[in-house]
């Protein structure tokens, strides 16, 4: 019946609200906000797991990124004081209003996508379990998480302070981002989010618990740094495995926690520009200041709605999603490359070069390709992917892959599609080869007949 509703819900939206229909920003905005929370409501409902399901938390970072710069025009009509602050020159009425519609057809496509896959789904085959097998996989994919973690906290610890000196994440957010660049830091973040997944599935082994504490700690020193983002990732992937491997507490646990969270951030977001070590008299908690914050992925959106709906630019037709394996095959047969600074098939270089570095969106980069309509194709077949793939009996398999597509799909939340490629083919490696290693330590310590 949701996935009915929700069905209905997203044929009527596309023809009907396509240009605003005389809606003003305010009016617009709390549509969207309306659309939000009944959709989040639906994904809920639908998805086993509840509000601790991989598909809701997933979902609520899609919110959290493209809604927060909607909430105060939905009481005041007006912008907030996060952007009157800034450059505005990307902003406009019209833009914003053309923007919220394609985020709700983006939000109504992912509780659509969920609850088709919750109407499809069947029960998994009745396949014997090989519980020794079983344990021997979690205990090494969790051993080889702790050694990733571990790694990939101490690249991204060396790297910052070779720039920025041993106290780096008590400075500001701003040097920070000026200096982080290199495929150093990408690989850190990848090993970091990996491991995390990882090491939850046998969290006492003591490879995995040394590898919990390194994660503690990089994410604590984002947090002082300012870096939400960078450890967001990782800690909302590892509650989606955590989630499905134990009895998840009470909702209201996750309301509470994302409270005290923005909360945080709102002083994350004041502290990011002067530093913890500098004067901290004028610093104030707002959660709608954090919201504000979070939300800035909508110029993404506005960027590609201004280049495609009002500059006539051609949609790139799924460049922008290839474009990593394209690169990589004419590496491989020695065709001429065009240099990776340059090349406008991966979205966040042409992002970087024709705006600046503003990040992405998941939404952005489905309207860049394929317009109005590949926003809810994409993000439905997104919701539908990860609601399958995390419904499945929690097995190690099941658990690796799903905390490992939980990662990706978080990640292209606010980034470009680009490194995704590389972070999946880089994940699935890790998973092969630590599922290799399990059975041979499984064949190896089998009893003798």
């Amino acid at each position: 019946m949701i996935a009915v509703i929700l069905g209905i819900a997203l044929t009527a939206w596309l023809p009907l609200l396509g240009h605003g229909f005389g809606f003003d920003l305010k009016a617009a905005s709390i549509r969207l906000l309306i659309v939000a929370i009944v959709c989040a409501a639906a994904v809920a409902a639908a998805t086993p797991g509840g509000v601790w399901s991989s598909t809701f938390l997933y979902y609520t970072v899609i919110v959290l990124f493209h809604c927060g710069l909607f909430l105060t025009p939905a009481f005041t009509g007006e912008l907030g004081d996060f952007l009157r602050s800034g450059w505005l020159g990307w902003y406009s009425p019209e833009l914003m209003i053309r923007a919220a519609y394609l985020v709700e057809l983006g939000l109504i496509a992912t509780a659509f996508g969920a609850a088709i896959a919750v109407a499809i789904h069947q029960r998994d085959s009745r396949i014997a379990k090989n519980e020794r097998l079983e344990r021997i996989q979690r205990e090494t994919l969790a051993d080889i998480g702790g050694v990733l973690a571990i790694a990939g906290v101490a690249l991204w610890y060396v790297a910052n302070a070779q720039r920025l000196g041993p106290l780096f994440f008590l400075g500001s957010y701003i040097e920070y981002v000026d200096s982080a660049t290199g495929d150093n830091l990408i690989l850190a973040n990848v090993a970091i989010t990996l491991g995390t997944v990882l090491v939850i599935l046998a969290p006492k082994r003591p490879l995995a618990a040394v590898g919990g504490i390194a994660v503690i700690l990089f994410a604590g020193m984002s947090l002082l740094l300012g870096a939400r983002g960078v450890a967001l990732i990782p800690i909302l992937a590892g509650v989606a495995v955590l989630a499905r491997v134990r009895k998840p507490p009470s909702p209201f646990l996750l309301i509470a926690g994302m409270v005290v969270v923005l909360a945080g951030i709102s002083l994350v977001q004041q502290v990011r520009v002067i530093g913890v070590s500098n004067d901290q008299d004028q610093v104030s908690v707002s959660i709608t200041a954090a919201i504000e914050e979070m939300g800035y992925s909508i110029r993404v959106v506005t960027t590609s709605i201004g280049w495609h709906e009002y500059g006539n630019e051609p949609y790139r037709m799924g460049e922008t999603y290839g474009g990593q394996l394209s690169r990589l095959m004419e590496g491989m047969v020695g065709a001429g490359r065009q240099a990776a600074d340059s090349d406008y098939r991966l979205m966040n270089v042409e992002i970087a070069n024709r705006v600046g570095p503003i990040g992405g969106s998941i939404i952005a980069e489905a309207h860049h390709n394929f317009g109005v309509i590949g926003v809810p194709v994409t993000m439905a077949l997104a919701s539908i992917l990860l609601t399958r793939v995390t419904m499945r009996r929690p097995s190690p398999i099941s658990l690796a892959l799903g905390g490992l597509l939980m990662t990706v799909l978080l990640m292209h939340v606010r980034n470009s599609f680009a490194p995704i490629f590389v972070w999946t083919v880089t994940g699935l490696l890790v998973i092969v080869g630590a599922l290799a290693l399990a059975n041979l330590r499984a064949q190896r310590n089998s009893p003798r007949a």
